[in-house]
This record gives structure tokens, C-alpha cells and sequence, in this order.
């Protein structure tokens, strides 16, 4: 059987309730029953120091006589009984026998209960007995006192009142638990209907961007942690929103974009053809160099096409454990001569697998490497590329000498079209931060410090 939100609180509150409810009246039951039980024993301690004094240790052994010694002493205890508010007071010796008592003879039926007690006060201890059901369904407490050398017990009784204020702590326990339990409900329903309604909301409106509804804010009235959540909800609202327009954007400039390249580009074919025969047929030094420069040009259009076309293709990753360290031992391979004369490898060949598209994290890591050879302005250029685990993610360290940057423009750097170079259209960067932010869920850090270098770390 499955229980509802509503229900689950209620059922919560209820059983929290009963467990404290259980636990402080439980603790609480004991801790009286202990205090009222020592204030017994301490009332029967000074009661029977207090008999003690009216006994003559040298009469003891007359008592067993029970003449005329014995009835002075029935006497003498009958007011001590009544002052002390006892139910009985008696003498045992040391064969554990009674040899005075103020009940009729044959009632002392406990004597033989509290064996283990009559031993202690014997031994010189005094000590007293578990509580007892006694006449009138009372219940009773007795005291062990040694008396003469430990040769006789002096044994003080009375019926322990306490049981009646247990009895009614008891109802009164019960009464409050009911009541606690009764507000419980009561509480358990009013935050359950504040919660469930607020979530009942939150779900509303969920349902509404899952159909990309995004025109309705969300905001609720509720409790700090709902509203937390609703203002979490509205922002994932919209950075959804925000996506879903960029993506439908980039779909559609994709889409226009290739067309226009398709155009441009058998447009550049063209004039590409007419020059290179046009070249082929002239001796004029001043014209060759403007051919040459028509065709570097072409040459330039056509990176532009492709650059901006990778940045703007809708990508499906078809992703595989790779090598990274493999990846970029290829990278350095293809890179263009100079450019590999200027990258130290800082890592080993042991294997650090990665779940990447191949093809598509080689671009994104060549895009960087690149931007780095370009930034080198100094005599001794390097680029040290480095790979290791760090924070159970792999990540690869790309760190030039070059130029360096301010962290004002960090910023802007992965952001299409923007460029701080003389050539180059602001592309490479942006493409590798869609591949490794969009398409693999990884991170890019970027530190710069301007006339020292940058370092572009990789999280995969």
C-alpha cells in the first residue's frame, strides 16, 4: 500500500509523537518512582533511628519471654507506630525469627521474601525490601536496622503511599498524551495541506515548461525551503528557456548558414579556378602577387566558412572510452612543424581513459593548442601540455608563455566573434567551449596573467 506525501506527514508526526510521548513519560515514570522510593527508604531510616533510642539492647533477649518486658515494648512502639505513621515495627534475631511484632502473629508472612535483606542488616548494613502486596491490597515497604552487635534486626514497616500519585500521574500522562497526539493530527494536517499544496503548484508548473510554457513566474508563498526550490525551479526555467531559444537559433542559422556556404563557396570555387589560371598564364611580378594575394584570401574565406560551420552544426556525439593522452599525442603529430617545435609533454604513457567523441575533443583540444602557438610573443616559445586525474575527473593543462591577458576580457574569450588578434575570426575558442561544455558535460578553467601566459585547464 502506498501512502501520499499528506499521509506520510501525518503518519511521521504521529509516530514521532508516541516515541516522545513514550521515551519522556517512560524516563519520567522511572525517575519518580526512584525519588519517591529513596524518600521512602530515607522516612523508614529516621523512623527507626528514631526506635532505635528507645530500645535497651540489654531487654532484647527478654522479649523472647514475651512477659512483661516484652508488653512495655508492645506499648512503647504502639505510640512510635502512631507518631512515625508505620504499619509495623519488629525485632528479629539472628535465626532470622520474630521475636516482637505489632501485627497478630502468623501476618509476618514477608519475613521469608526479604531473606537476602535481614542477611545485610545482620552483617552490620542496613537494608530495605522490595515493595509487597500486603493486607487491603496495599501495597508495603520494610527497613532493615541492625541492633546489639549485629546479633538482632530491627525491622521498621509502612505501606507506601506513593502508588496512589503514580496512579494519578499515570491517568494524567495518558490524558496528556492524547491531547499531544489529538494537536499532532492537527499540526501534522496544517503543515502537510501548506506543503502539498505549494508542491502541487511547483508540479503545476513544471508540467507547464515540460509543454515550454515559460511565460508564467514561479513564486509561491510557502516555507523558506519551498520557496527555495520555486526559485530554483523559475531559473531552471529559464536557462531552459534560454537553451531551447538558442538551439532552435543556432538550428536555424545552421540550417540558413550551410546554404549560404554552399553559394559562397562554389562562388569561391570559381574565382579560385580563374586564378590559379590566371596565374599560370602571367609573368608580372606585380600581378602573380595580386593573384597570390586572391587566393590566400580564398583560402582565408574558406577556414571563416568552416569554422563557422562546425561552430553552428548540431552535433550528436558518438561517444567511446578513449585515451586522452593517446588524442593528444596525435594533435601533436598533426600540428604543423613549428607549432610542435614549441609543446613539451609533460605527462607519462600510462593509459587515462576518457568517455569522449573522438573527433569531436581533438578539434576542441587543437582549437586551444593553436590559440596558444598564436599568443607566443616571446623569443623561447613554449607550450606544455600536461594530463592527470584530478578531483575523479581527467583533466588536461595546456599552459603557454605568451602574451597573457587581463581577467577582465576572460570573460569574452569563449564568446563567438570575439577576438583580441590582428587576424583570425574569434571562432576556435568558442567552438571548443560548446564541444567540451555542451556536448561532453566537462568544465573549462582558464588563469591568464598578462606578459606571463595563460593556462587552460580541461575537465573531462
Amino acid at each position: 500500500m502506498k501512502f501520499n506525501l499528506k499521509q506520510k506527514i501525518i503518519f511521521y508526526f504521529l509516530i514521532s509523537s508516541l516515541i516522545i510521548i513514550g521515551l519522556y513519560g517512560s524516563v519520567t515514570y522511572l525517575m519518580i518512582v526512584s525519588d519517591l522510593n529513596k524518600e521512602m527508604e530515607n522516612r523508614l531510616n529516621i523512623a527507626g533511628g528514631l526506635i532505635l533510642k528507645f530500645i535497651n539492647s540489654d531487654d532484647i533477649s527478654s522479649l523472647k519471654l514475651k512477659g512483661e518486658i516484652y508488653n512495655e515494648y508492645i506499648k512503647k512502639f504502639e505510640d512510635l507506630k502512631r507518631v512515625a505513621q508505620l504499619n509495623n515495627i519488629l525485632i528479629i534475631d539472628n535465626n532470622q525469627n520474630v521475636i516482637l511484632s505489632m501485627l497478630p502473629e502468623g501476618e509476618e508472612f514477608y519475613i521469608h521474601l526479604d531473606n537476602n535483606e535481614i542477611k545485610e542488616a545482620l552483617n552490620g548494613r542496613i537494608a530495605s525490601s522490595i515493595l509487597y502486596k500486603g493486607a487491603k491490597d496495599k501495597y508495603y515497604k520494610t527497613t532493615y536496622i541492625p541492633i546489639k552487635q549485629n546479633y538482632f534486626v530491627l525491622g521498621v514497616e509502612a505501606s507506601v503511599v506513593y502508588l496512589e500519585y503514580i496512579k494519578h500521574y499515570k491517568t494524567s500522562l495518558f490524558i496528556a498524551g492524547v491531547t499531544i497526539l489529538i494537536f499532532s493530527v492537527l499540526i501534522a494536517l496544517f503543515i502537510s495541506s501548506r506543503v502539498t499544496s505549494s508542491i502541487k503548484i511547483l508540479k503545476r508548473k513544471a508540467e507547464e515548461i515540460a509543454k515550454r510554457n515559460f511565460n508564467e513566474e514561479i513564486k509561491i508563498n510557502a516555507e523558506e525551503e519551498i520557496n527555495t526550490l520555486a526559485t530554483t525551479l523559475d531559473e531552471m526555467k529559464n536557462e531552459l528557456q534560454e537553451y531551447i531559444l538558442n538551439r532552435e537559433r543556432m538550428a536555424t542559422v545552421g540550417e540558413f548558414s550551410a546554404g549560404i556556404a554552399h553559394e559562397i563557396r562554389n562562388s569561391l570555387n570559381v574565382i579560385s579556378g580563374y586564378a590559379e589560371l590566371v596565374k599560370n598564364k602571367i609573368t608580372d611580378e606585380e600581378a602573380l602577387k595580386k593573384i597570390n594575394d586572391i587566393l590566400r584570401n580564398i583560402m582565408k574565406m574558406n577556414d571563416f566558412l568552416n569554422n563557422f560551420l562546425n561552430y553552428t552544426k548540431q552535433y550528436s556525439p558518438e561517444k567511446q572510452k578513449q585515451d586522452i593522452k593517446k588524442i593528444i599525442n596525435e594533435i601533436i603529430e598533426e600540428v604543423p612543424e613549428d607549432i610542435k617545435n614549441c609543446i613539451i609533454k609533460k605527462y607519462d604513457n600510462e593509459i587515462l581513459q576518457v568517455f569522449v567523441d573522438e573527433f569531436l575533443i581533438k578539434q576542441a583540444i587543437q582549437n586551444i593548442v593553436l590559440n596558444a602557438y598564436q599568443a607566443l610573443d616571446k623569443k623561447e616559445k613554449i607550450i606544455e601540455i600536461d594530463c592527470y586525474k584530478e578531483l575523479n575527473k581527467v583533466a588536461i593543462a595546456i599552459k603557454d608563455n605568451g602574451q597573457g591577458f587581463d581577467d577582465d576580457i576572460k570573460d569574452k574569450i569563449f564568446q563567438p566573434f570575439w577576438t583580441n588578434k590582428k587576424y583570425g575570426v574569434g571562432l576556435g575558442l568558442a567552438i571548443s567551449y560548446r564541444i567540451i561544455k555542451e556536448l561532453h558535460n566537462g568544465e573549462i578553467v582558464v588563469k591568464s596573467k598578462k606578459g606571463v601566459g595563460s593556462l587552460f585547464k580541461i575537465y573531462l
